[in-house]
């Protein structure tokens, strides 16, 4: 199932996984009926995840491992409640060099994200043009380096 992201262009779509389930009174009759309750209530939302880490090899952690083998899945985490909050409403609060992460507008000419030849021929070469436009072009440009 996918809904129409109403708060950026009109290429977004938010995909929601089968079974997803509807909760404070938003039911799911027709996309056009409940897609803006949805998005105020994703708008304010804030939720705790617990999200495992792998361990350094000082805390007992894997010095070398395999991703996809069973030892890889045994390997020690350490669990850590961590607070994920919606950052739809302070997305300019946060840059690249400060959080890791920042976001930008972007509008894309491509249509259909379920047709992977056209993604790569016309999505993939967008975004890395978009990515070089803002980032190593705008990196270039710094007076210094260091910054």
């Amino acid at each position: 199932m996918y809904l129409k992201n109403t708060s950026s262009n009109n290429d977004s779509l938010i995909a929601l996984r089968k079974g997803f389930k509807f909760r404070d009174g938003i039911k799911p009759t027709s996309p056009s009926r409940w897609a803006g309750k949805l998005q105020a209530k994703i708008a304010t939302q804030t939720v705790t995840a617990t999200v495992g880490y792998h361990l350094e090899v000082a805390r007992g952690g894997a010095a070398v491992w395999c991703p996809g083998t069973v030892g890889d899945k045994r390997r020690p985490h350490d669990h850590q409640a961590v607070k994920i909050t919606n950052i739809r409403e302070n997305q300019s609060d946060f840059e690249l060099d400060t959080h890791g992460f920042e976001v930008r507008p972007f509008s894309t000419s491509a249509t259909d994200f379920d047709d992977n030849a056209a993604i790569a021929e016309h999505y993939y070469p967008e975004v890395c043009a978009h990515v070089q436009k803002v980032y190593v072009r705008g990196a270039a440009s710094q007076t210094d380096p260091a910054e």
